[in-house]
């Protein structure tokens, strides 16, 4: 984990000399991003359908072995960004997660849906750094929470996200 958060970092500081006004987030553009939580490393994958548009499908794994857990995490964001022509560009749009925990041949999952608000910064046309908070209504399992909440019922929670991106 401490080698990703430095990774993260110098690729920022590399990246950042290079920053151009004009970049990045053109239509057709594919892009692969990652965030670091607490429970592991989530891997979004980014599609420009326009200049305005993105969608990013999303997932997470971690798996432990004694008692053999698997947790993952798949989730689908709808984003629509401002200000195409610049390089900082706010954005809104919905985001769904599913939040499932297996084990012993056992499957329990939590929905979150909400809508999600941000900001990404292009240094380059190719590496880019976003944060994003997001507001979520989370419907627990009925017999058990993977995020540990009471089952069976609703939630209304939060999350801030920082995500560093690259583009091809």
């Amino acid at each position: 984990m401490q080698f990703i958060k430095h990774f993260l970092v110098l690729s920022i500081l590399i990246c950042g000399f290079s920053s151009n006004i004009n970049a990045g987030g053109k239509s057709g553009q594919f892009g692969i991003g990652l965030t670091v939580t607490e429970s592991s490393p989530v891997y979004i994958f980014h599609y420009w359908a326009s200049d305005k548009i993105t969608l990013s499908p999303e997932f997470s794994i971690n798996r432990i072995s004694e008692p053999s857990i698997t947790r993952f995490n798949i989730g689908f964001t709808f984003a629509t960004h401002t200000r195409p022509e610049e390089s900082f560009r706010p954005f809104v749009g919905v985001g769904f997660n599913y939040d499932v925990v297996t084990s012993g041949g056992e499957s329990f999952g939590d929905i979150y849906f909400g809508p999600v608000f941000g900001g990404e910064y292009f240094f380059n046309d190719n590496f880019s750094v976003a944060g994003a908070y997001q507001l979520a209504i989370v419907q627990t399992d009925d017999i058990m929470s993977p995020a540990q909440l009471r089952p069976g019922t609703t939630y209304i929670t939060s999350s801030q996200l920082l995500t560093v991106q690259f583009y091809f």
